[in-house]
């Protein structure tokens, strides 16, 4: 996972975040990206530090479960995943734990293709 930045308008900064796939062996190339920010309509709310409006979030870690809720451990592609936890900070006032759909995300990325 990865954040980035987006300069709305002069003061106004959102920063968001997404998810890419490496190649498992080195050196590690990067195979596929999502396609667009992984964002949810709460993320953008305004968050007024003096004459700056920021919403940040910003990945930091995550874990694998499988159908049953279970953490996934070990080898990912013997165990069937399906939700990833991924814990985020959000507006370096807290932190947040949000659940995305294993499959879904991966179906949304897109390759990339690098020589």
């Amino acid at each position: 996972f990865f954040h980035s930045i987006i300069d709305v308008c002069k003061n106004n900064r959102y920063y968001f975040f997404g998810a890419y796939i490496f190649t498992n062996h080195q050196p590690f190339k990067l195979i596929k990206i999502s396609n667009q920010p992984i964002i949810s309509d709460d993320f953008f709310v305004d968050f007024n530090r003096g004459t700056y409006n920021w919403s940040i979030v910003f990945p930091m870690s995550y874990y694998i479960e499988d159908d049953y809720g279970n953490p996934v451990r070990g080898n990912h592609i013997t165990i069937k995943p399906n939700k990833i936890v991924l814990s985020v900070g959000y507006n370096d006032t807290k932190a947040l734990l949000i659940k995305l759909d294993f499959n879904n995300l991966i179906d949304s990325m897109i390759s990339v293709k690098c020589d």
